[in-house]
């Protein structure tokens, strides 16, 4: 698997302070031409809507809206009195954005061709919900309850849809961070030097448990689940690598990391195209990229080049990174 460095949405990255990854086909490195300032308070999440040419960022705590761009940074509008929009994702339709309220206790429905909320439901007084993550027909949140953390879940096709907490999705210490891909549920909260991972199957629209455990490596601020549901990847600043772990169980992918850029490089973020789908091992000694099962999703946001089924990450630094075929194994606990 090699990597290169490449602008994601370069406008906004960089206004934001971000830079960006790819864990992908080799490929030379691509540097933004340009920069602009955005109206920001500060930063919380980013989507990127392809069918409308839309980007959606949002503040986090302490703000009042999300703002929206066109692709290349420009300021449209701000979708007003969203209170602390902190995690941000798209209905499989791409009709409807949710947003997690963390000072409005509550998740959010935005329609992303009016730009205006549609509907808003209650996780409870100081449950700041900051993560949203949409599967199996659910829209997930993680959020605070009676200082622990907790995973709840709205089926906005419902007659009367609510904010419905599940309890038996593990035990959780702090509001944890959601990534869905393909059927599959993963979670994640730091503990110490460590993370908390669990994941669930919601093809049906109610989770079950696959996996719950922590897994070394530092401790993760980016989460991600590849299209297939194949594969967890999670970004720790004290890494040099992105760490892949199976679904099924949290042990170690093989390959078990991805290179992202030496020293310094401190990976905070990880995003997986929509049609991603997790790679094949490359033969034993071979430096060639893995090849991958072709997908049957074609959209894939936050590409600025055609560099399909690719695996995005944040960090400090932006430089061409050298190739790396193989990372060790990681042990879990």
């Amino acid at each position: 698997m090699r990597l290169r460095q490449v602008s994601l949405v370069a406008t906004l990255s960089l206004a934001a302070g971000l830079t960006t990854a790819t864990v992908g086909p080799a490929g030379s490195a691509v540097y933004a031409d340009d920069t602009a300032a955005l109206p920001l308070s500060g930063y919380a999440h980013l989507v990127v809507d392809p069918a409308h040419q839309h980007v959606f960022v949002s503040q986090g705590a302490g703000s009042a809206g999300i703002v929206v761009t066109d692709l290349s940074g420009t300021p449209i509008t701000t979708v007003a009195g969203e209170q602390g929009a902190t995690g941000l994702a798209l209905s499989p339709d791409g009709g409807t954005l949710y947003a997690a309220l963390a000072d409005g206790g509550a998740i959010a429905a935005i329609d992303t061709a009016t730009l205006t909320e549609t509907a808003r439901w209650s996780t409870g007084a100081g449950s700041s919900p900051v993560s949203v993550a949409v599967a199996g027909g659910r829209v997930w949140y993680g959020y605070t309850a009676g200082g622990k953390g907790g995973i709840g879940s709205v089926d906005p096709s419902a007659p009367a849809p609510a904010a419905i907490p599940q309890p038996a999705l593990s035990q959780w210490t702090t509001a944890p961070l959601l990534a869905t891909g393909g059927d599959v549920l993963a979670a994640e909260e730091p503990q110490g030097n460590l993370s908390h991972v669990a994941t669930f199957g919601v093809a049906s629209g109610t989770a079950s448990v696959r996996a719950d455990t922590l897994v070394h490596g530092g401790t993760a601020s980016g989460l991600a689940v590849t299209g297939d549901g194949i594969r967890v990847l999670l970004a720790a600043p004290q890494q040099l690598a992105l760490r892949a772990y199976r679904s099924t169980d949290l042990a170690a992918a093989d390959p078990a990391g991805y290179f992202t850029g030496g020293s310094g490089s401190a990976p905070g973020s990880v995003a997986v195209d929509t049609d991603a789908r997790s790679p094949s091992p490359a033969p034993p000694g071979s430096t060639s990229t893995p090849a991958r099962t072709p997908s049957p999703r074609t959209t894939s946001p936050c590409r600025p080049a055609r560099s399909p089924r690719t695996a995005w990450s944040g960090g400090p630094t932006a430089r061409p990174s050298t190739p790396s075929p193989r990372t060790p194994r990681v042990p879990t606990a």
